[in-house]
């Protein structure tokens, strides 16, 4: 789905991920994203987000694009969040495709 907050380029589901925090907060929509955000405090310039092809954005800048991420980078943020979050095993998650990484973050219904 395309996003309406900050650019029309990023893609749902996205991740955020705030400087300094290994934790990786995955969001479904923009509307989740503004609450989370009106909840989250100040924003650093390195705060970013990254959506569902892998694009990361300034989360202080929505509409700066600052790069992207292949599916090993991605891979290894979210071995850290597992990591920091004291599960085993985080070196064996592997997927098809940057969405389906993106996916193994959704909490469960």
């Amino acid at each position: 789905m395309n996003a309406q907050f900050g650019t029309p380029l990023m893609h749902y589901p996205v991740l955020l991920q705030l400087s300094g925090d290994p934790e990786l907060e995955f969001v479904e929509s923009a509307e989740q994203l503004n609450l989370l955000l009106r909840q989250t405090g100040p924003v650093l310039p390195e705060d970013r987000w990254i959506d569902c092809q892998g694009f990361t954005y300034a989360l202080h800048d929505p509409g700066t694009k600052l790069g992207q991420l292949n599916q090993d980078q991605l891979t290894a943020l979210i071995q850290a969040h597992f990591f920091s979050q004291s599960q085993s095993c985080v070196v064996k998650i592997q997927a098809k495709s940057i969405a389906e990484l993106l996916a193994l973050l959704r909490p469960e219904a």
